[in-house]
């Protein structure tokens, strides 16, 4: 058991004390607590807020999810041909930073205006994730099973860090503030994005 925890303890402080790993790390983690705050509190905005019906939020994310099936094998391809990952995942956190922007400013309950957000935010998203895998397993081979344990994880640590953002953002502010906080956040992510050494 000892061996286990010096292990893993070993394995969190080399990726923290490397550079591209730690920025990818925190990169991934700021997509899981985008995934964990939309998923869960924009269609109860929309339903609440903005009286849009579980009709219509039911073909809005259906078409909303369509820039994963459009994008990523794309991104991928002229990442690894053409430009690299930094310069997608930069485009990728602009537009989505816009988006999370736009839950936060916008007003209307209009069907097709909330339809083009969702769906650019998941323009934004789908060309974080795609760098994402893509970059992480540059950097890591076989051997590095321990890194690659920890890169899973921001996924349940999403999933926990989101919703206790949002007791406390809720606790103070409207719902919408809570989009605007991780704008800012997301916003704040292009700081690893800018951390990583491209390869290309």
């Amino acid at each position: 058991m000892t061996c286990s925890k010096e292990k893993i303890g070993t394995v969190i402080k080399q990726t923290w004390t490397n550079k591209n790993l730690r920025g990818i790390f925190c990169i991934a983690l700021i997509l899981q607590l985008f995934y964990s705050t939309a998923v869960v509190y924009l269609p109860i905005y929309l339903y609440q807020n903005m009286g849009i019906g579980w009709e219509s939020l039911g073909l809005m994310f259906s078409f909303m999810l369509l820039p994963f099936l459009i994008f990523e094998i794309p991104a991928g391809v002229i990442a690894d041909k053409y430009i690299g990952e930094k310069e997608i995942l930069f485009l990728g956190f602009f537009i989505l930073a816009l988006s999370l922007f736009l839950f936060f400013y916008l007003k209307t309950n209009a069907f097709w205006v909330w339809t083009a957000v969702l769906f650019l935010s998941r323009i934004g998203a789908s060309l974080i994730e795609a760098m994402r895998e893509t970059y992480f397993f540059k950097i890591v081979d076989a051997k590095d099973v321990g890194h690659i344990n920890i890169f899973r994880t921001t996924a349940p640590l999403g999933y926990i860090i989101g919703p206790a953002l949002a007791m406390v953002i809720l606790a103070f502010l409207p719902l919408n503030y809570l989009f605007l906080i991780v704008c800012l956040i997301v916003f704040g992510g292009m700081g690893f994005v800018w951390s990583l050494k491209d390869t290309k």
